[in-house]
């Protein structure tokens, strides 16, 4: 038998490279697009529910739906950035942030899930200089690259913050605001 020639040799690796080359290319870095996204904040007042925006916000996601644990997040708001449509209101949940001291609320992710109904980051979240576990559950919607000039992506996320565990309006009673602070987001994303 004879041994194979260079040529030969380079034959299987090249293939190899070339299956690799010739699979579709899947980003998991994704990038917002501020102008299509938004972050919402819902609260209760007196037994009547109002709600926000962070006009300000970012977000790092690296996540493939195919291998979420591998994924993670990270999302920044600027809390000087919220607006409400009742000055009332908006005073007081900036007051209650202390905007001026704590200008940015974080969330990082430490895993990531698959659930029933999309999937939950685990993570912690710091808001007012507190940091605490939080959970984040989203759901994650691709278009296919094939159909969709960008492979565009939407992400859809919620979020229950306890505000006695970040030490917000600690000294008003549940019965004049409500305990449970929830933070929407929904964010399009391009690769």
């Amino acid at each position: 038998m004879k041994p194979p020639t260079q040529s030969a040799s380079l034959v299987v690796p090249l293939i190899a490279l070339l299956a690799l080359t010739a699979a579709p290319a899947r980003s998991a870095d994704w990038t917002v697009v501020p102008e299509a996204s938004r972050v919402t904040m819902i609260a209760d007042k007196q037994g009547t529910k109002f709600q926000g925006t962070f006009g300000e916000f970012s977000a790092a996601i690296d996540f493939d739906p195919a291998v979420p644990e591998t994924g993670s997040i990270v999302g920044i708001v600027q809390t000087p950035s919220f607006a409400t449509e009742d000055s009332q209101n908006h005073t007081y949940v900036i007051g209650y942030l202390e905007v001026e001291e704590y200008p940015e609320a974080r969330f990082v992710s430490r895993a990531i899930e698959k659930t029933a109904d999309g999937y939950r980051a685990l993570g912690d979240l710091t808001l007012k200089g507190v940091t605490n576990p939080a959970t984040l559950d989203f759901t994650f919607e691709a278009a296919d690259a094939a159909t969709a000039a960008g492979a565009m992506a939407r992400f859809q996320a919620q979020m229950t913050v306890n505000r006695f565990d970040y030490d917000i309006a600690g000294d008003i009673d549940t019965n004049w605001a409500g305990r449970d602070v929830v933070v929407q987001v929904v964010l399009e994303l391009k690769p």
